[in-house]
């Protein structure tokens, strides 16, 4: 017996060493191959091949679109998975059983391009993500409520409310991004489709139908890229900063015609004064030559007022109205190629127009009535890895303290103050995004990448702040050192 145990067991050591052996030569094997990079490429490509033709489907992804917004993908059934130790089967319910409950993070906020004040009621706050919907709050960011419908389209990029005296209940706000959205990657665009309109004072929103194309899958319409809008203080015509150029409607939003610019160029900008004036921009891959910046005194009639020493190449061209003298507007550009910025790429300008009555542009360029100054020499440089001008035309404003013009925010990766309007290079305070340029983190109850400034009409010196972490306020922009206090309080637009 122990003979045979004693061989039995040399077998099996022969037959395990042979094993082991072979599976060692097969790990160097492995260990010696190159990456094959495309291996998961040809892994998916065969899960999606029809097995009888041996190829993928044509239009697959448009097909699959098409089916998810049709009719018969609601009568597909959906499971509710019954208790574990209940005994009871899974129940097939329809979509509208399904009940959601938010478990947090509760103090996380998203990313948020639009951001405004009820004109009548400071508590009253309301705050969009391109890809989390609108919110509201009623208690100046204490909590808030999500305002756009589970079943409707998740993006804002701009809103703006009716200023008139008995009409503020009526706002506005625009949907889609077309560059920088990080749902996929660094360029890529989120389409929207169309503006939204409320006559409660925020609280519902409803589609305007003639903005509209029905397949923001696809890009069929100007509306599904809109940068601002605006409302005319003196007769309530609303005007929105498209891709392509500025259109309006002179009829609540009913229907609208294009004013300026055509259907070429990517980036554009409005703003308009409490007078009636406006301002417009319009960037240079403007197919037809209307790029450059624009002054109406009715939003009929333009005049192009683009300063002889403008760059040659600008894209996103940002406008800051200084409501205690409207005269007075600063233009913040992204122009690749010129500027300041250490990535030529992403460099910018700063041009302060001012306008005077009957007097010529006194640098000869298109228009009458004003004269620029080019700031761009002083524009915040703090130095790499995190304190310059970044991201080109993806987080970019500036906006004018409402009672001094020389009191000058501008947004971009960093959030940075000057008290001169950049006539020099002294004057200017980092004050939020990036903690310091040598530790690349947040400020304190702040964030990165700015998109977002307002004021409440009682108190310049306070300021609320969209970013790509959600809502922050400061009682005090004139610190030396600016204090934030985070408003993310159920704010859940959940995208960075």
């Amino acid at each position: 017996m122990f003979i045979r145990n004693l061989a039995l067991t040399t077998l099996l050591g022969v037959i395990f060493t042979s094993i082991f052996s072979e599976v060692k030569t097969q790990n160097i094997q492995y260990q010696n191959r190159p990456e094959d990079r495309e291996a998961r490429m040809r892994y998916l490509q065969r899960m999606l091949i029809n097995p009888e033709t041996r190829e993928v489907p044509e239009n697959i992804r448009e097909k699959e679109l098409n089916f998810v917004y049709s009719s018969q993908a609601r009568l597909l059934p959906v499971f509710r998975k019954a208790p574990l130790g209940s005994g009871v089967q899974p129940l097939a319910l329809s979509g509208q059983d399904a009940n959601w409950e938010q478990r947090g993070p509760f103090n996380v906020g998203g990313r948020t391009r639009a951001l405004a004040m009820d004109l009548n009621n400071e508590n009253i706050l309301l705050a969009g993500g391109v890809s989390g919907g609108m919110w509201r709050s009623t208690d100046g960011g204490t909590s808030w409520a999500k305002t756009t419908d589970n079943s409707e389209l998740q993006s804002v990029s701009c809103i703006a409310q009716d200023p008139r005296p008995g009409q503020t209940n009526t706002w506005y706000y625009g949907t889609g991004e077309l560059t920088g959205n990080s749902a996929s990657e660094g360029s890529a665009s989120y389409r929207g489709d169309g503006i939204y309109k409320s006559a409660d004072n925020g609280v519902t929103w409803s589609l305007l139908p003639f903005t509209s194309g029905g397949v923001p899958q696809n890009f069929v319409s100007v509306f599904q890229y809109v940068w601002n809008i605006v409302v005319d203080p003196l007769n309530g015509d609303v005007y929105a900063a498209t891709f392509g150029g500025i259109v309006r409607s002179q009829d609540g939003g009913t229907t609208w015609a294009q004013v300026l610019g055509d259907v070429s160029a990517d980036f554009t900008d409005i703003a308009v004064t409490s007078s009636g004036v406006f301002y417009a921009t319009i960037s240079s891959d403007d197919n037809i030559g209307l790029g450059g910046i624009y002054r109406s005194t009715d939003g009929t009639l333009w005049t192009k007022i683009t300063p002889a020493t403008f760059p040659i190449t600008y894209l996103r061209n940002t406008i800051g109205l200084a409501p205690s003298n409207e005269n007075t507007v600063y233009f913040f550009v992204h122009s690749p190629g010129s500027g300041v910025g250490s990535n030529v790429n992403q460099r910018h300008s700063l041009f302060k127009y001012t306008y005077t009555p009957g007097v010529g542009n006194q640098d000869g360029s298109e228009g009458n009535g004003g004269s620029w100054e080019d700031r761009t020499a002083n524009l915040p440089s703090f130095g790499p890895p995190v304190g310059d001008l970044a991201q080109g035309s993806y987080n970019q404003f500036v906006k004018v303290k409402p009672d001094d013009e020389n009191v000058v925010f501008l947004g971009s990766t960093n959030l940075y103050r000057s008290i001169d309007g950049y006539a020099t290079t002294g004057n200017t305070t980092w004050i939020g995004g990036y903690a310091t340029l040598n530790n690349v983190s947040v400020y304190p109850n702040h964030h990165p990448d700015n998109h977002a400034l307002i004021f409440p009409p009682s108190n310049p010196g306070i300021m609320y702040s969209g970013t790509d972490g959600g809502v922050s306020r400061t009682s005090d922009n004139l610190a030396s050192i600016v204090f934030w206090e985070s408003l993310n309080n159920g704010y859940y637009t959940t995208q960075a």
